[in-house]
């Protein structure tokens, strides 16, 4: 039995899966390449497939709907033109492209059968993550940094870049010491705010209103080779995370903050966390942003997993919106 033989409602499953990776690049129908960071929440009722999903295309982000279907022409066969509901449909996600229709939404993305095969073979071996699941934590990962940057931009206006990047720091920190199970450097933690202006990474901060959205990724990732004290890379790459990147972020371009997400969303976690192997048995850690995103669901919500979903539904979403607005992003 051929791939594309199996339940619409099967393959739509496993076709968002894959989209779940946003750090790969697609090629559109058309000849656009475009990034999905964020393949948007299932829709089970009437309506398209997917919505508020995220894509990246030419340094701009773009927020909106899409309909999956196995073949191109299942579009006519379930009588979609003319429905107002697929109006201004972002993404038309087909796996054959059997006849072409221009016009029925902003791009038409083919998944290859292959990458199918592979999330149908992930969804088979997954025992508690569902879909679902990996879209909302990357909701969450996004409202985390959207957080974190706001704190930012505030500090930045009452006591400039200089002390804000030590009161950044104090703070997380203070966040550290709080969590009793874990031992702490007190010297090492009062070095890293004292150390942390002059050090490459504060200097970057310092700078980036003369460092072109080119060359802002590259500076970053070679600022972080260098320690800001007598921190590991794991420590410093704490800092990174909490600390740098939402300051970048708050004293950012519209070009430069688009990069700053693309490095958020592509890059590697150093390690692992115990307690989000605890509470998030069978998610993956592999990426900074899934390791944010759950810290920021059990920030918000500790224990409680199985009202993930209401929350994103009733918050999640609008916090997201208004990132990407304040972002310059369209």
């Amino acid at each position: 039995m051929a791939v594309t033989d199996l339940p619409e409602r099967l393959l739509q499953q496993a076709v968002h899966l894959a989209l779940t990776e946003p750090s790969r690049t697609w090629a559109c129908t058309n000849g656009d390449t475009i990034q999905v960071i964020a393949a948007g929440l299932p829709n089970v009722y009437a309506g398209p497939d997917f919505s508020d999903m995220a894509v990246l295309h030419h340094g701009t982000v773009v927020v909106g709907n899409g309909e999956f279907h196995v073949r191109e022409s299942d579009w006519l066969n379930h009588n979609h033109t003319g429905n107002p509901d697929y109006e201004h449909l972002l993404l038309h996600i087909v796996m054959v492209c059997d006849t072409p229709l221009p016009g029925v939404a902003r791009w038409t993305l083919q998944v290859p059968a292959a990458d199918v095969s592979d999330a149908l073979r992930r969804q088979r071996h997954s025992k508690v993550t569902t879909v679902a699941d990996v879209e909302e934590i990357q909701h969450f990962a996004l409202l985390r940094l959207m957080r974190q940057t706001a704190t930012a931009r505030q500090a930045f206006k009452r006591v400039g870049k200089a002390e804000a990047l030590k009161f950044m720091v104090a703070g997380w920190t203070a966040r550290l010491m709080a969590r009793r199970h874990r031992p702490l450097d007190t010297a090492l933690m009062r070095s890293l705010r004292t150390a942390i202006v002059a050090s490459p990474l504060g200097s970057l901060v310092a700078e980036i209103e003369t460092t072109s959205a080119q060359q802002l990724v590259l500076m970053l990732q070679s600022a972080e080779r260098y320690p800001i004290a007598t921190e590991g890379i794991g420590v410093r790459r704490e800092v990174v995370v909490n600390v740098i990147l939402p300051a970048l972020c708050a004293a950012a371009t519209q070009e430069q903050r688009v990069v700053l997400l693309q490095w958020y969303w592509s890059t590697p976690a150093i390690h692992a966390y115990a307690i989000l192997r605890q509470r998030f048995a069978n998610q993956s850690q592999h990426y900074v942003w899934q390791q944010q995103g759950m810290l920021e669901y059990l920030r918000m919500h500790g224990k409680r997993i199985s009202t993930c979903g209401e929350t994103l539904r009733s918050y999640g979403v609008d916090g997201i919106l208004e990132f990407i607005r304040a972002s310059g992003v369209a």
